[in-house]
């Protein structure tokens, strides 16, 4: 049987989106490729989404990360 993690710590494949991060204030992105704030191009920090508890930014490998982790 293999070991999944949390429900809270997956969101589905339609949800999951590139994650820029802005190099001046360093806010995370979902989609959007400039910092509206800094008015400055951000870097792609690779797949991810909006966490359904806490609405923040997290990259699919942070997630994975996590996940191997615990185990």
């Amino acid at each position: 049987m293999s070991r999944r993690p949390p429900h809270h710590l997956l969101f589905s494949a339609d949800a999951a989106s590139s994650v820029y991060e802005c190099s001046a204030c360093g806010e995370r992105f979902l989609g959007e490729r400039r910092c509206p704030d800094c008015n400055l191009f951000a870097r792609n920090l690779g797949l991810g989404g909006a966490c359904p508890e806490c609405d923040q930014i997290v990259l699919l490998d942070e997630l994975l990360n996590l996940y191997n982790s615990t185990r």
